[in-house]
Parts: C-alpha cells; sequence; structure tokens
C-alpha cells in the first residue's frame, strides 16, 4: 500500500471515529484543531480517541505526542497514524509498556484525566487494563494465576506485571499456573 493510500485509509478511519460520536455536530478539515478552538475535545476524549486508534490499527503513539493531543489538528493526527502505518513492522511488537501508559489507561476506565488518577487498583480497572493490554500486544493474559492478578492493586505492579508478561514474547505460560488441588 502507498502511503497515500495509507494517509487515506487513515483519515477515513479517525474521521470515521469522530462521526461516532453522537453529541455534536462536527466539521471535518485538516487543520481543524481536537480541542479548542476547533472540535472542544477534552484532553480525556482526545487519549480516548487516540487509543481507539492504536488497538484497532495495533500501533502506539509515541508518549511525546500526548501532551500536545488537544492542539493537535485533524490533519497533524491522520500524517502521524499514517506514517506509524507505514512504517510498521509486523514482526515488531508495540513498546512494554511504561507507568503512563497505564495511568491513561486507568484514566480512560475511569473517565478522568491522567492526572486524577489515584495509585490504587480496583477489580474493574483491572480487568480493563487485561483487557486493553490482550488488544494491543495480542497476548493472552488468562494464564495470570487469579492470585497474581490481585497482586496488581497498583499502578506501579501493574506495569511491572505487564512487563513481566509481555518480556516472555507472548508466551502462554507466562506464569506458571496455581497448582490444582
Amino acid at each position: 500500500m502507498n502511503s497515500s493510500t495509507v494517509a487515506e485509509l487513515a483519515a477515513a478511519q479517525i474521521i470515521g471515529t469522530l462521526r461516532s460520536e453522537d453529541r455534536r455536530t462536527w466539521h471535518f478539515a485538516p487543520d481543524t484543531r481536537l480541542g479548542t478552538p476547533g472540535l472542544e475535545l477534552t484532553r480525556g476524549e482526545c487519549i480516548q480517541l487516540v487509543l481507539e486508534l492504536e488497538d484497532r490499527w495495533n500501533v502506539h503513539l509515541p508518549d511525546d505526542h500526548t501532551d500536545r493531543l488537544e492542539s493537535s489538528t485533524i490533519g497533524e493526527i491522520t500524517t502521524l497514524f499514517a506514517t506509524l502505518l507505514s512504517d510498521r513492522s509486523s514482526s515488531e511488537p508495540p513498546p512494554l509498556p511504561t507507568r503512563e501508559d497505564i495511568l491513561l489507561l486507568v484514566a480512560t476506565a475511569r473517565g478522568v484525566e491522567p492526572a486524577e488518577v489515584s495509585e490504587e487498583i480496583d477489580s474493574f480497572t483491572r480487568m480493563w487494563l487485561l483487557h486493553s493490554m490482550e488488544q494491543r500486544h495480542h497476548v493472552p493474559m488468562d494464564t495470570i494465576p487469579s492470585s497474581r492478578l490481585a497482586e496488581m492493586n497498583s499502578v506501579d505492579r501493574a506495569v511491572e506485571m505487564f512487563k513481566e508478561v509481555l518480556q516472555q514474547n507472548g508466551s502462554h505460560e507466562s506464569f506458571d499456573r496455581e497448582p490444582t488441588p
């Protein structure tokens, strides 16, 4: 697929994702900002949009772009994702999750800004994180014993555990299974 086709695909999917929001009448132009002035997406809505696009295409937006999402234009986001899609190597897995990645996912699950995220992770958030990591890395997380899952009670513990699982190259035997009685 040539770069202009990838860019057109990226633009169509980004605009399709934006149009799925029923509560606004959207104006789409390459120079329209995601935040204010423009589409007036909040930081949380921008993050949700990027997470949906990352999951859809199995790419990862570099962390340095996350801080500028609201000031980014549709054209800039389209170009960025088109570049990520063009450069993507099917054999190269997404990077291991960072603390910032987990904070963004927790913030999305709770519907708050990342700065508002507490360190504690409840069972709902833990399941959201497991699902998100499975989607992003295509590695089943159901091999983690429930006793180990209970240890994932903070952002830092989640980062450690996901790195441990993913560094095992997606092995289905990421952890020793709990002994059966």
